[in-house]
């Protein structure tokens, strides 16, 4: 968008919206690894609904290259999700999540502790060690 526009300010918020949003996962990781609980799974930033509604502000009302970038790397972060997690119809809608309660039974049948693994392979080489001890132990 940086590119695209000329604007400096896209660069922010491109990567706000379409990185940062995966500070959601924090609040599920907290359940799922702190508190032991797995029954829910709320990711409540990872929605297509969210992705629309950033689209309809840039188009109604905020017509700036940043508001763009918002929508465009939200939209591109939630199917880059939806498209390699293999995630179900309703997986990526904050709405049917919600209807379903955030029941993780209901929204990811297969077993979701594969997530911890997940995460440890992403972390920096020299933390995996000492996390994945910790991770397996509440697993």
């Amino acid at each position: 968008m940086w590119a695209a526009t000329g604007e400096a300010n896209t660069l922010p918020a491109a990567v706000g919206s379409g990185f940062l949003v995966d500070v959601d996962h924090l609040f599920d990781y907290y359940n799922w690894y702190v508190r032991r609980d797995r029954r829910r799974m709320v990711l409540f930033l990872h929605a297509w609904e969210l992705a629309g509604v950033a689209g309809l502000v840039y188009a109604l009302a905020v017509r700036e290259p940043w508001m763009l970038a918002v929508a465009i790397s939200h939209f591109a972060h939630v199917a880059a999700d939806q498209l390699f997690n293999h995630g179900y119809g309703h997986t990526y809608s904050l709405v049917a999540r919600a209807l379903l309660g955030f029941d993780v039974k209901r929204l990811h049948p297969h077993d979701t502790t594969h997530t911890y693994r997940h995460l440890l392979k992403n972390l920096p080489p020299f933390v995996r060690p000492i996390l994945g001890r910790w991770f397996k132990s509440r697993v």
